[in-house]
């Protein structure tokens, strides 16, 4: 009988932190978004203010400390070595993180491709429009996260339960 229920409350917490693990893996999702369009909007900034180059951008994002789910951008180097490309080093570096769900990863190799590529209105109208899709799709992550996360919570728990229930 002790057996039973000691194993009855294992499988509630397992089914429970199954739902748990699903609903933070959305609310990754959510942060990696919004931090997204937190960094179009300070580069924003950065580029028409102070007038950065790429690889300055890249060292000011870093140290910032504003992005702890973009761990990507450690892999930018801190200046141009030649012979290398900073648009597919971004790119690379993007596409590597596997947190990084894709339509994020989509968003972030398209500024990689057109920061230091133009001038700086050039770039500012190009930021502004990742930055609105950002914007939607954390949104739309959101909305997400309030339906699905607590869904997961409960149809965890649920099916614990109804394991439990089974097990006795």
């Amino acid at each position: 009988m002790t057996f039973k229920f000691i194993a009855g409350i294992c499988i509630v917490l397992a089914g429970f932190g199954l739902g748990c693990y699903h609903s933070e893996k959305l609310k990754s999702y959510l942060e990696i978004c919004s931090q997204t369009a937190e960094l179009f909007r300070s580069s924003s900034i950065m580029i028409r203010y102070r007038g950065l180059d790429v690889y300055e951008l890249a060292n000011d994002m870093k140290k910032s400390g504003k992005y702890p789910s973009l761990t990507f951008l450690h892999n930018i180097p801190e200046s141009y070595i030649p012979g290398d490309d900073f648009h597919e080093i971004w790119r690379r570096s993007v596409m590597r993180e596997k947190i990084i769900p894709s339509e994020e990863q989509k968003l972030l190799c398209g500024f990689g491709d057109i920061i230091g590529s133009s001038d700086t209105e050039g770039q500012i109208k190009s930021i502004t429009a990742f930055e609105k899709e950002a914007e939607l799709l954390t949104d739309q992550r959101k909305e997400i996260y309030i339906k699905k996360g607590k869904l997961y919570r409960s149809i965890g728990l649920l099916f614990g339960l109804m394991g439990a229930i089974l097990v006795m």
